[in-house]
């Protein structure tokens, strides 16, 4: 596995691996139509914040969405293929991030139960309240901060 900056040719990887991953939670709540999932997509794609995750041969196997909010770090997307699930990736990903000791915050789909067990077996606590309907709101303390 190895990590790369994102590029415009990867737009469209992306957008297949979000519905992949997130569509059966997305759906049940807000419906699924492809026009309105696109417009959200050219929103939120932007290559330079974005990393790529690819695996040994080079092909894009997954991809993360992390943010500098100065006093934590906020992960806003991490979703891996199906198929590399459960081999150790998205904890590797994790594990470098969770080494700078800051604080990281993320959300999860209240549906998405493995999601939120993943997150909790790294050392994720479930906030009090989510600021988001249909979301558990999650952290991991860092090293200096609660």
């Amino acid at each position: 596995m190895r990590l790369r900056p994102a590029t415009d040719a990867d737009e469209d990887f992306c957008f297949d691996l979000n519905e992949t991953c997130l569509r059966a939670y997305v759906e049940p709540i807000y419906g699924w139509d492809p026009d309105v999932q696109r417009e959200h997509h050219a929103t939120w794609f932007d290559p330079a914040r974005l990393t790529i995750v690819e695996d040994d041969d080079g092909y894009p196997i997954g991809v993360v969405d992390l943010t500098d909010e100065r006093d934590h770090l906020y992960l806003s997307r991490m979703e891996i293929v199906p198929e590399e699930q459960g081999r150790g990736i998205g904890t590797a990903v994790m594990g470098d991030l969770v080494r700078d000791g800051r604080t990281i915050r993320l959300h999860v789909f209240a549906s998405n139960v493995r999601a939120r067990r993943f997150y909790e077996r790294l050392g994720f606590i479930v906030d009090r309240s989510a600021e988001r309907p249909h979301h558990v709101s999650m952290h991991r303390p860092g090293a200096t901060t609660g």
